[in-house]
């Protein structure tokens, strides 16, 4: 019994087309954060969640492809393996960029949380200042004795 071997190209430039998906939504990602659109980034989660749940499936598809990748490379024809090894090492660039991105979004995405906290204080401020100065007008309005 022969064990079909798995079509590592195939694996390959699937997982090469879900990573420049997920580099594309990223550079859509870092405009909303920009923009501070909320919803548009909302949209943008959930699309990349759907990729990754789409890497999940090939996963499932490509069972032990790691392993096998490992194993069986030597005997793949050095055209394939040569363009294998190419397409894995642009995943790996993409995914350094990737991640290198996503924390410049989480440091944004902080300082913009940052000053929106910043404007609510300074809200919160003002408003117990007015608060307190109403009340100090009121008291002052009720000391007056007008029945004279």
């Amino acid at each position: 019994m022969s064990v079909e071997q798995p079509d590592f190209l195939k694996f390959f430039a699937y997982r090469l087309a879900y990573t420049r998906g997920l580099v594309d939504l990223m550079q859509i990602q870092e405009s909303a954060i920009k923009d501070n659109d909320i919803s548009k980034l909302m949209e943008i989660l959930s699309h990349k969640q759907s990729i990754l749940n789409e890497i999940e499936l090939q996963q499932q598809e490509f069972p032990q492809w790691q392993n096998s990748w490992e194993e069986q490379r030597a005997f793949i024809s050095i055209q394939t393996r040569t363009q294998c090894e190419r397409l894995f090492h642009e995943i790996q660039k993409l995914l350094g960029e990737l991640l290198i991105q996503e924390q410049s979004n989480i440091e944004q995405l902080a300082v913009q949380r940052d000053d929106v906290l910043g404007q609510l204080d300074a809200l919160s401020s003002s408003l117990k200042q007015q608060g307190a100065y109403q009340q100090k007008e009121e008291l002052m309005v009720s000391l007056l004795d007008f029945s004279q």
